[in-house]
């Protein structure tokens, strides 16, 4: 979500993992809000993992060397792992 003016969420965000019948999952579920309203940007990632066993959320992006987040917010057992391509 890409934000531009004042905006005041007053809900529940929620995006939850992929699921399977086994012990099998996809990948947690991850909603990146950037915020640019104002001179400071405000980024901030929720990564949820459902409380299931789910492979971690790996960022990981060609030519990028350091990622910049106001907040990260990993819930229900949901893992990051940041890696350098």
């Amino acid at each position: 979500m890409h934000l531009i003016e004042r905006f005041i969420f007053g809900g529940l965000l929620t995006a939850l993992g992929g699921a399977s019948g086994g012990d099998y999952h996809g990948g947690p579920g991850t909603v990146f809000i950037n915020v640019t309203v104002g001179e400071e940007p405000y980024r901030m990632l929720q990564v949820d993992s459902n409380n299931k066993n789910t492979p971690p959320l790996t960022l990981a992006e060609a030519n990028t060397v350091s990622y910049g987040f106001e907040r990260i917010h990993l819930v229900k057992r949901a893992r990051l792992n940041i890696k350098q391509v």
